[in-house]
């Protein structure tokens, strides 16, 4: 990269990042960098909508909650176990851990972008959370 500066050519200049000319930033107090701001900008992911539901799928997150703490206990014992005992004594607890953690993280996962209203997420996604939101 050197070179190409040194000659007189600078790589970045061509799509329009030069590195030898560095611009200032504008001034913290400077009231036109406000009128700068795009007016029209999309919705942040957080400003999204929100799902408003009536019935929350309560029992479905409970299991999702009860599966990851299943894993995230599991697995620390069965890396205790491997530490002390051997693999042959570990081997039970990660497999548990394995079992509970996968799908409690991702129905979590599910979980938390349903609720800040993520696009393409929703409850009715999550197994055993559709009969919930539906029940009349």
């Amino acid at each position: 990269a050197c070179s190409w500066i040194l000659l007189g050519r600078d790589p970045m200049a061509a799509v329009g990042l030069s590195s030898l000319s560095r611009r200032q930033p504008a001034a913290l107090d400077d009231d036109t960098a406000l009128d700068r701001a795009p007016k029209n900008k999309p919705p942040l992911l957080f400003e999204s909508q929100r799902q408003k539901s009536k019935n929350f799928p309560w029992k479905t997150l409970a299991l999702c909650l009860i599966l990851t703490t299943i894993g995230a206990v599991f697995i620390p014992v069965g890396v205790w176990q491997l530490r002390r005992k051997g693999l042959s004594e570990a081997l039970p607890f990660f497999i548990i851990g394995g079992l509970g953690a996968l799908p409690g993280f991702y129905h979590l996962v599910l979980f938390v972008r349903a609720y800040l209203g993520h696009r393409g997420f929703a409850y009715e996604q999550i197994p055993g959370a559709y009969e919930e939101v539906n029940a009349m």
